[in-house]
């Protein structure tokens, strides 16, 4: 029985880099619907796979990732003349200015991170990492359409391979409930920026979402590359795994995320749905075993901060426990079969060595009853020797 891996047991982190604070609400997973959220990186976070719809879990939330269907803080749009200030003079790249309005996106702080990146266009008004800030700035308000303008008409006309804008615009597709749209701009990320990682990890992770996993696991392979320490590369590396049904190397992909992130929600929810899903014997253990393995995993889950009443972990440990109560109501009657069949093997071996009624030895070894040997060596009575022979 597969109760999913499909678009539920995925852990969708869709964030943008530098887009707030994360929050500690969780949305619940249950069996018939999934649930995505966003990391602070620009990346998605998934751990599915085919009928996958036994969900993963959530991740925390940004306070202003759009795709974990937070609330953008209401502020005043802002002028056009305002998206593109006048330069005062073209100096050396404004790195101090970008790198403050990035920590400002990482806080939150997002009118204060706009206003530190147009600071640095005014130093220099062709600097593309102070456009990309400034448009993390406006998706963290939920702004998309002055996000995508700033990609769009200004900083992918300057520098078309800039893999940070591709990587916005598919969040911003996403948003706009443009699947298509959003893997080709993730896959686009990945063709002008080989290197980097969040276009890779997101590219992937909406590829485990449409279900093609032998696609998502090369993709994913080479995100973990790129970023061998990001937990949750190898969580989405474990989803496209257990999709295409390598369910020993989707474990082995969940426990180096584990080992990475110690008490990881999300991988000790997807190692649950792993165990509880399994349609085969994948690393030694008894389907019994697997079955307490998942149990065992759900109860670790519910020790974490991302536990929520609403997320129906009790409705999966009450699943588990009943297929373990199948399953060993089968190797009952299975043993009892066996049983069966030995004990009639052994009754027809038994009535094979035992001879006939009524037959017995041929008795070819003593003469036949009154037969008596001839009597041609005797004389014949009456008989004499002839006269004269004396």
């Amino acid at each position: 029985m597969r109760i999913g891996l499909i678009v539920s047991s995925v852990v969708l982190a869709l964030a943008v880099t530098s887009c707030g604070p994360k929050k500690g609400a969780k949305t619940a997973n249950d069996i018939k619907r999934s649930t995505k959220a966003q990391t602070s990186d620009g990346t998605l976070t998934t751990a599915e796979a085919e009928g996958q719809s036994a969900v993963a879990k959530a991740e925390q939330q940004p306070a202003s990732d759009p795709a974990a269907g937070a609330e953008a803080p209401a502020a005043t749009p802002p002028s056009p003349a305002e998206e593109a200030p006048a330069p005062i003079e073209q100096g050396p790249p404004p790195v101090a200015e970008v790198k403050a309005a990035e920590a400002a996106n990482r806080s939150g702080q997002f009118e204060q991170a706009i206003n530190l990146s147009r600071r640095a266009l005014r130093k220099n008004e062709k600097y593309t990492p102070a456009m990309v800030t400034m448009a993390r700035a406006y998706y963290g308000l939920g702004k998309t359409e002055f996000a995508e303008s700033i990609c769009v008409d200004t900083a992918l006309k300057i520098e078309p391979n800039t893999p940070e804008c591709y990587n916005l615009l598919g969040h911003i597709a996403l948003k706009q409930n443009a699947q298509e749209r959003a893997l080709k701009n993730f896959e686009k990320a990945t063709q002008v920026g080989p290197s980097y990682s969040p276009g890779w990890l997101n590219y992937g992770a909406l590829l485990i979402r449409v279900k093609n996993y032998e696609k998502a696991k090369t993709v994913l392979e080479r995100a973990t590359q790129l970023a061998p320490d990001r937990a949750a590369g190898h969580l989405n590396l474990g989803g496209a795994y257990r999709g295409a049904g390598e369910l020993l190397k989707a474990r082995q992909a969940l426990m180096v995320a584990l080992k990475q992130q110690p008490g990881y929600p999300s991988a000790l929810f997807n190692l649950g749905l792993l165990y509880l899903d399994a349609d085969k014997v994948f690393d030694g253990k008894t389907r019994a075993q697997q079955l307490d393995q998942a149990v065992a995993y759900f109860n670790q889950y519910k020790q974490t901060s991302a536990y929520s009443k609403d997320d129906n972990i009790d409705e999966y440990v009450d699943m588990a426990q009943k297929l373990k109560k199948r399953e060993e109501r089968r190797i009952q009657r299975e043993q009892r079969k066996k049983a069966r069949e030995a004990a009639k093997a052994a009754e027809k071996a038994k009535a094979a060595d035992k001879p006939a009624a009524g037959d017995k030895p041929a008795a070819s070894g003593k003469p036949a009853a009154g037969d008596k040997p001839a009597a041609s060596d005797k004389p014949a009575a009456g008989d004499k020797p002839a006269a004269g022979n004396k």
